[in-house]
């Protein structure tokens, strides 16, 4: 068997030895000490691992896009699933005698009625069609709980899913959510709200 020195110590080795038993250091890490096959072996371990890392990386990119696209979806994708004003309907209307303002009474489709920022955005959108600077919406989605005149019942009031208020000159633009009579303004956790809802209908 061919042998030869250890580049450390320089004691003599045999092709087959892994150690120097002189110095303890490990000869078989130097490619010198070697053979073809291992060498090749090595190389194409080496490419492997590296493809395997790179495949990974990629992997786990998709991966996370796919999930923050799916908790956090774009403002562009919600614009464009945004359902304008074809949720609402009018449904009656009548003067405010509190404040001499003409109101408006619609109704919402029954699925959006607890999604309030797709809502909010339906009011706005009605609004600029039909409304102009001044808009007072006043928002049902059961239409036996949508009143015919002032003052609303107790029941109607009960039953009412929100309100918009708009007046350019005044700069006032606001919408409020209705609960059983009491009232809040709209704030920035209702869209998320309404995004895990329809992430429910959409596994249902």
């Amino acid at each position: 068997m061919p042998s030869t020195t250890c580049p450390k110590c320089g004691n003599k080795l045999s092709r087959k030895s892994i150690r120097c038993k002189k110095c303890n250091s490990n000869v078989n890490q130097d490619v010198s000490f070697q053979s073809k096959e291992q060498q090749q072996w090595l190389r194409f371990k080496e490419k492997t691992l590296s493809s395997l890392g790179v495949l990974v990386f990629i992997a786990g990119l998709i991966a996370a896009s796919v999930l923050f696209h799916y908790y956090f979806p774009s403002r562009s994708a919600d614009s464009a699933e945004a359902p304008g004003d074809s949720i609402l309907q009018r449904a009656g209307g009548a003067k405010n005698p509190d404040d001499g303002a003409d109101a408006e009474f619609l109704l919402v489709t029954p699925e959006y009625s607890r999604r309030y920022w797709k809502v909010s955005l339906a009011c706005k959108s009605y609004a600029d069609k039909h409304c102009g600077k001044i808009a007072n919406l006043l928002i049902w989605a059961d239409p036996k709980m949508v009143p015919q005149k002032y003052p609303l019942s107790e029941e109607q009031l009960e039953n009412q899913v929100g309100k918009y208020i708009r007046n350019v000159d005044a700069k006032v633009d606001s919408f409020y959510v209705f609960n059983k009579g009491a009232s809040r303004l709209l704030e920035s956790s209702d869209e998320f709200d309404d995004e895990a809802s329809e992430r429910k209908d959409r596994v249902r």
